[in-house]
């Protein structure tokens, strides 16, 4: 019993795979083809075509979950690796807000914030942690809301 399921499933692949790797085969064809190699009826092939065309969609869907949860990965890692950048930068930048971030550029100099540096730095941490609001570039009316502007056009015919 199982040695005749297990012929059954190969039977399914083989037809399955050769639906894949020819998408526009018609039913004449795999019936010339398999009816012929395995003596078996039309019945038995539209049987067989049906279930390869079921074994093809769950292969298609495993690939696309497959390749959709790669995405979600990549997706996950790159967020992950923004937030992390965005600490960092936000680390620096509140350093030289304190006065605690100092630059060596060669063995005698070392170039501290100035005020500007300092103000530069909190003006940029208000910007990366979205206290500003965005600019509405809309004409609106006295309620606020978008008003559709028009424009006349004459033409005249001469």
């Amino acid at each position: 019993m199982a040695n005749n399921d297990t012929h059954k499933i190969k039977t399914v692949i083989e037809v399955a795979d050769y639906l894949f790797a020819n998408p526009l085969a018609k039913r004449c064809q795999v019936l010339a083809k398999f009816g012929k190699k395995w003596q078996i009826g039309q019945r038995t092939v539209d049987r067989l075509i049906g279930k390869a065309k079921k074994y093809n969609n769950n292969r298609q869907n495993l690939q696309e979950k497959a390749k959709n949860e790669v995405l979600i990965k990549s997706a996950k890692e790159a967020a992950i690796e923004a937030e992390n950048r965005r600490k960092t930068n936000i680390e620096t930048l509140e350093k030289i807000r304190d006065g605690k971030f100092a630059i060596k550029y060669d063995d005698k100099n070392i170039m501290v914030p100035t005020v500007s540096d300092i103000l530069k730095a909190i003006g940029e941490i208000n910007r990366i942690d979205g206290n500003y609001a965005p600019e509405k570039f809309t004409e609106t009316d006295s309620r606020g809301n978008d008003v559709i502007s028009t424009v006349n056009v004459n033409i005249r015919k001469q």
